[in-house]
């Protein structure tokens, strides 16, 4: 989201033209989150619940999340058609390689991103948590911004560096600190990821509120909650695959709006282990309950916490969005795309089978 505000702002879009870019930068990447179980926290609570594989989730879920994101993308060009500019002027935008700040880092992100890629699904006929594949990619990146250990970077190290006298020196450092360094200039200066200040603005707010989601979950199953669902669920159970998929992702998505979807798709996975389907009901409304709790949280601002982050990173950025035209936004594009992604998955998982 900050990108996109950024290119907003460079290319000096309307702001009705840029809320329509931000709101479909948020919805995308949450209907774009389905494929895979590493995609969403929802995906990895629910597969890790039902002892999903990485494998079989990525067969199911990987043609219903391509239906899900061209779904909203016909849908928020309809909704945003008006304000969308006819034509721009890319000229206003930096270059591309300017926006990187660390180039040995960021050629190897992708090569980590490829390499998780593989141990996800190298991971899951080896009995491997993805937690450990994910795990170690993180600290490759990090070892890598860091270059650490010291003796694998310092042939890099030693590399011819510029000596400038001491009046040439203080030209450079005027230059710099008035951002007028030319592009010859800017590839002698230091470029490197500051790794200390990454690791302590990283959101471990996200953690703690994982666990106590889990607390809230268990309390709710303890008043009664899931065993309502679980009757629920039964009677959409009874209605054959489809009304399963439709009847859990509608009220799932429902519930994520209203509560959150963190302990939505916990209460609801305690609730369709209490029905007893097996077969494709089970199925049905295991991956009813991620799609319902994937795409439901984005009709209201509480729906996630992945939301509430986004309108506050908005706020601060200038554009402010407000609960009511959220709301008003968030449903009209919501629901259709719920109902076209629950009934390609429903046709989906009838081709494939369990």
């Amino acid at each position: 989201t900050p990108i996109v505000m950024q290119i907003m702002l460079a290319l000096k879009f309307s702001p009705k033209a840029a809320l329509g870019f931000v709101m479909a930068t948020g919805f995308i990447a949450d209907t774009g989150s389905l494929p895979l179980v590493v995609s969403n926290l929802v995906n990895i609570v629910s597969a890790d619940f039902f002892r999903v594989g990485f494998t079989r989730f990525a067969v199911v879920m990987i043609p219903v999340g391509l239906v899900s994101v061209l779904a909203s993308l016909a849908v928020l060009m309809l909704y945003f058609r008006r304000s969308i500019p006819a034509a721009y002027d890319v000229t206003a935008l930096r270059r591309p390689a300017d926006a990187i700040t660390d180039p040995l880092t960021f050629r190897a992100g992708w090569a980590v991103l490829v390499l998780l890629l593989v141990g996800y699904f190298g991971a899951d006929p080896a009995g491997v948590p993805l937690s450990v594949v994910a795990g170690a990619g993180a600290l490759i990146l990090i070892a890598v911004a860091a270059r650490w250990p010291a003796f694998v970077f310092s042939r890099r190290a030693r590399s011819p560096v510029p000596v400038l006298t001491a009046a040439a020196a203080t030209t450079f450092e005027h230059r710099v600190a008035n951002r007028v360094i030319t592009a010859d200039e800017r590839v002698t200066a230091p470029r490197r990821i500051p790794v200390g200040k990454v690791i302590r603005e990283a959101p471990w707010q996200i953690v703690l509120f994982s666990i106590g989601m889990y607390l809230v979950v268990y309390g709710l199953r303890n008043q009664g909650l899931t065993g309502e669902l679980a009757r629920l669920f039964g009677v959409f159970a009874q209605h054959g695959l489809l009304g399963a998929a439709l009847g859990v992702g509608v009220a799932t998505a429902v519930l994520s709006s209203i509560m959150n979807n963190m302990p939505t798709v916990l209460v609801a996975a305690l609730a369709i282990g209490a029905v007893g389907a097996t077969g494709l009901a089970h199925e049905a409304m295991l991956y009813a309950n991620v799609i319902g709790c994937d795409l439901g949280p984005k009709i209201t601002p509480i729906g996630s916490l992945a939301t509430l982050l986004w309108l506050h990173v908005l706020d601060r950025k200038g554009m402010h969005i407000g609960w009511g035209r959220y709301f008003r936004t968030g449903i009209v594009l919501t629901l259709p795309v719920l109902l076209a992604t629950l009934l390609a998955f429903s046709g989906w998982l009838t081709v494939i089978g369990t």
